[in-house]
C-alpha cells in the first residue's frame, strides 16, 4: 500500500501544499499500520450479511476519510488525486473521490472480471461513504445562504420574512458591466432541511 502511494505523493508535492502532504503521509502510514495490527482480530468481527457489511464499511470509511479531509489531510492514494482535482475544478471532494474509485473499479472489472452482484455491493458501499464524507466535511448543522438580486426589494423582503420567518439583510450592489445599482438581499437558512 505504501509503495503504491509513492508516485501519488510525488505528484501531490507539486500540486498541493506541504502540510497536506505531510499529514496525508502520516494518514497513509497509520492506515497501513492499523491494517496490519488489526488483521488477527478479523475472524472475530466478521459480518456475514454482505449488505450489512457494505453499509458498515461505507459508514466507517466515510467517517475516517471525512475527518481526515476536515483536518486538511487524507489517507493517501485516490484521496490525493481527488484533492488535486478539487483545486482545479472546484467540485466536491467526496464526489470526485467516488468518481475516481468508480473508474478504478471499472478497469478492475475489465481486467479480472467480477460478478454483477459484487460490483453493485461495492458501488453501494462507495455511495454511502461519499454521503458520510460530505456530511462530515460540511458539518451536520449545515447552513445555506441565498442571494436575491431584485428591483423589488421591499416586496421580496416582506414575502420572505412573512412566508419563511427568516431575517433578511439589504446590501447595496452595483453591476460591474452595467453600472446599475441594485439592492441584494440575503437570507440564512439555519439547517439543511429548510
Amino acid at each position: 500500500m505504501l509503495l503504491l502511494n509513492i508516485p501519488i505523493f510525488i505528484i501531490g508535492i507539486k500540486e498541493i501544499d506541504k502540510d497536506f502532504i505531510i499529514y496525508s503521509l502520516l494518514g497513509t502510514v497509520a492506515v497501513s499500520v492499523f491494517l496490519s495490527i488489526t488483521t488477527p482480530i478479523v475472524p472475530y468481527i466478521q459480518i456475514h450479511d454482505i449488505m450489512l457489511s457494505c453499509i458498515a464499511g461505507g459508514v466507517l470509511n466515510g467517517i475516517g476519510c471525512g475527518f481526515a479531509f476536515r483536518s486538511r489531510a487524507s489517507q493517501g492514494g485516490t484521496d490525493i488525486i481527488a484533492t488535486i482535482l478539487k483545486r482545479r475544478t472546484g467540485q466536491e471532494i467526496a464526489l470526485l473521490s467516488m468518481g475516481i474509485n468508480v473508474v478504478i473499479i471499472g478497469v478492475g472489472v475489465l481486467i479480472i472480471g467480477a460478478g454483477l452482484e459484487l460490483i453493485i455491493y461495492t458501488l453501494i458501499s462507495m455511495y454511502i461513504s461519499t454521503v458520510v464524507i460530505q456530511k462530515i466535511i460540511d458539518g451536520l448543522d449545515h447552513k445555506k445562504l441565498l442571494w436575491i438580486i431584485t428591483d423589488k426589494e421591499v416586496e421580496v423582503s416582506r414575502a420572505l420574512m412573512t412566508a419563511l420567518g427568516r431575517g433578511v439583510t439589504l446590501i447595496n450592489a452595483e453591476g460591474a458591466y452595467t453600472g446599475v445599482k441594485k439592492n441584494s438581499k440575503y437570507l440564512y437558512y439555519f439547517n439543511s432541511n429548510s
